[in-house]
This record gives C-alpha cells, structure tokens and sequence, in this order.
C-alpha cells in the first residue's frame, strides 16, 4: 500500500519548464517512489532521496546520483558518485563526478568539459552569484564568460567553460570581489553600478589580489 508523502515542485524560468511530482512511500518494502503530478505517473524503480531543480529531477539511491526528466524518463543514469546543478550567466549545467572523473554537461546533457578534477563548482565567494545572475544585474553581463571553481587534492582553481584555465588548482581559496562607483541620478531616486571585479587568491598564508582576466595586482 503506498501513502502520499510529500510534494515536491519547481517554479523555474524560461525556457526552465516546471516540474511537478510527489513521493510516495510503500511501508510493505519501505521504498519511496516518484509519481508525476500530472498523469499521475509513477516510476519503475524507488529511490531514498531526490531534488526537484530547472524541470528535472535529481535522484539518488544506494549512494548514486541522476537525472530524470519531469515524465520520469532517464536523463541521467543513477550511476555517478554527484550530480550538483550550477547556474552560470542565465544558463543551467550539470557538474557530475565518477570516481577519478568530473563533467561539466550543458543543460541539455551534452558534455562540455571531461577533467581529472575532484569538483567543478561555483563556491567562489557570495559575489559570484552577483556576476552570474546577469538577468537582475545587467551591468555585469559584458564581463560575464561562465566561470567555475575547480578543486583537485584540497587545492583551488578557476576554469572557464571553454575549458581555459584561469588559475591551476594550487590555492586554498579563491573568491571573486567587486567594487562598485555608484553614480547617483539627478533625482536621485537610484544608482548607477560601474563594477570592478577581482580575484582574491590565498596559498600557504600569502594573500594575492589580481585582476578579472587574472593579471596580479598584489602579492
């Protein structure tokens, strides 16, 4: 017998569709499946967890992670050691990882970037979201090229999605900052942005400061 338990749904944005499914728990094999919202469709297999992000459904079971799409079809087979999505310039990818290897897939499943790296991520500071979300913050769009953090044995680097690197994985930290020139209007009702965004890198104590496209400033 299987009871309702819990609804999970995403609003998204275009061309983001939404994604509507709730799970449902069988206390005879204590097992969780999906069923769609609509067409109450329910999937062929139970999974422990899943995440509802961009019109697709993040699974996991037995310690693999996938894909599905919102009819509950396979986008990605549950195989891998992570699935993250990651939001870049008003664009959706997927960073998956197996064993020794990490993928940067584009929203559409196709792989952009094959590395040996630990993690392709965007834990670059709380500016990064400023600079990626380029839909709210438009001054910021020219200087926008989807950029992600990388790590590799504990060590930090910047790699942009052309598959160049900014920074090889030899820092502990990295982060991006920006300094903004406000402007004020005649009404002064709001304010102009003239960003200026730079790199803070850390390595054994020593704090460097370089510019956006990676020339040193301070050592």
């Amino acid at each position: 017998s299987f009871q309702f338990n819990s609804i999970a749904q995403h609003y998204g944005s275009p061309p983001f569709a939404n994604c509507y499914v709730y799970s449902w728990y069988d206390y005879n094999t204590c097992e969780k499946y999906i069923i769609t919202q609509i067409g109450e469709k329910k999937s062929t297999e139970s999974y422990d967890d899943f995440e509802s992000i961009a019109g697709k459904l993040i699974v996991h079971k037995n310690n693999q992670f996938g894909i599905l799409n919102c009819d509950l079809s396979t986008f990605i087979p549950c195989k891998f050691d992570s699935v993250v999505s990651l939001y870049s310039v008003n664009d959706y990818y997927w960073s998956i990882q197996k064993n020794d290897s990490t993928y940067l897939l584009n929203y559409d499943g196709d792989t952009i970037l094959s590395t040996n790296f630990d993690a392709i991520d965007l834990n670059l500071g709380h500016n990064i979201n400023l600079l990626n979300n380029v839909r709210h913050e438009e001054y910021f769009q020219p200087l926008s090229p989807s950029i992600f953090g990388i790590s590799k044995n504990d060590k930090r680097g910047i790699i942009q999605k052309d598959g160049r690197i900014l920074f090889p994985p030899i820092y502990d930290k990295i982060e991006i900052f920006v300094l903004n020139t406000d402007m004020g209007k005649p009404n002064k009702t709001y304010f102009d942005h003239t960003p200026f965004l730079f790199w803070e890198l850390h390595s054994n104590g020593k704090r460097i400061i370089t510019s956006f496209d990676g020339q040193t400033i301070y050592s």
